[in-house]
């Protein structure tokens, strides 16, 4: 019986272990392009009731902007803001001014990671930005130049989402976004809780024409829903949904393949001896059945192990800047999925080496 129990352990070692690691580099690869479509498009279905379009300002007229378009509107400048943390430079390629009453475009549906902040001074980041600058939730970062009077901001919450194809999102305060306005007209992408029709008509009031005007654009480009930008979005996105599918696919049937090989092996270790068991006048049943049990328990164990430290990946970066909140149930459940189907292919060919023996 020791022999028995001896080779059921050694080799349900090693069926666990195979498992974590095919496990634990299987997921992060086939989760790879999912993160980076994620990111691109997650923060859109959330908000269907909200239009984008191009306008023109200059300092001071976020007030009007305002009074026009209700509290909840906001608004979105694609310029270079440089923002440091330590040693490390990156630029805010759009810049979204939040209101007291809007949340702005980093909303919590999209959240990674926060920490309360008391006051104005914060600001909301995206996920790439973070990863760029090496910051967390709760440090501090200074914006804008020169260096000397910079903005000391607290990083208030990272987020997995991208501003119309724009990796390194800013979100902060109507009253800090002032402070970096520029002198002359600024292109700034509009947000605003109405239909594109609704936004189309505001804009054609002659404080908004005058203002593209002066800027060089005779006619005003008509605005887009977020549906709309959602659609154009997974269309430029790197990520096409044939290669996340297909990267899923490829990776599931390599760990499939593994999963049977083990099986396979741990089976065909556990069964001759349990027939010697037998011939020696023992009952092997329920020797059997604990080891069978534990071969199960085994691959379950290394499965769960290896979706652990599948996200290590994510969490330092390596293969994305984090794993969206809205695929941690997805992940959750193919680790799930994948214990199950461990736990009847172990049972199959259990059964179908027996027969044959």
């Amino acid at each position: 019986m020791s022999i028995v129990a001896d080779l059921a352990w050694r080799y349900t070692l090693r069926l666990a272990l195979v498992l974590a690691i095919s496990v634990g580099l299987g997921m992060p690869l086939g989760f790879v392009f999912a993160v980076q479509r994620t990111l691109d498009l997650d923060a859109y279905p959330g908000a269907p009731d909200r239009s984008m379009a191009v306008i023109e300002l200059v300092p001071g007229d976020l007030d009007r902007v305002r009074a026009d378009f209700g509290p909840d509107a906001f608004t979105a400048m694609p310029w270079t803001l440089p923002v440091r943390h330590g040693d490390r430079e990156s630029a805010v390629t759009a810049m979204v001014t939040a209101t007291p009453e809007s949340e702005g475009f980093l909303t919590e549906e999209t959240q990674i990671a926060s920490v309360p902040v008391a006051g104005e001074a914060w600001i909301d980041i995206s996920a790439d930005l973070a990863y760029a600058l090496g910051v967390e939730p709760g440090e501090t970062v200074s914006a804008g130049l020169p260096v000397e009077s910079a903005a000391e901001l607290t990083v208030r919450s990272v987020h997995a989402a991208r501003f119309d194809g724009y990796p390194w999102v800013a979100q902060m305060p109507l009253t800090q976004a002032q402070r970096f306005e520029p002198e002359e007209n600024l292109q700034t992408i509009l947000v605003a809780p109405f239909s594109p029709e609704d936004v189309d008509d505001r804009l054609k009031a002659p404080f908004y024409l005058e203002r593209l005007q002066a800027g060089g654009y005779p006619d005003p480009e008509p605005a887009e829903s977020f549906a709309h930008v959602h659609a154009r979005q997974a269309e430029l996105s790197l990520a096409g949904l044939e290669l996340v599918l297909g990267t899923a696919i490829l990776a599931a049937a390599a760990g499939l393949a593994i999963l049977i090989r083990e099986a396979w092996i741990f089976a065909q270790a556990m069964l001759p001896t349990l027939r010697l068991v037998a011939d020696l006048g023992m009952s092997p049943r329920r020797l059997a059945r604990q080891a069978l049990l534990l071969g199960v328990v085994g691959a379950a164990v290394g499965v769960v192990v290896g979706a652990l430290f599948g996200l290590l990946p994510y969490t330092f970066g390596v293969l994305g800047p984090g794993l969206p909140p809205t695929l941690g149930p997805v992940w959750a459940g193919a680790a799930v999925g994948l214990v199950a189907l461990a736990a009847v292919v172990i049972v199959l060919t259990w059964r179908l080496v027996g027969r044959r023996a």
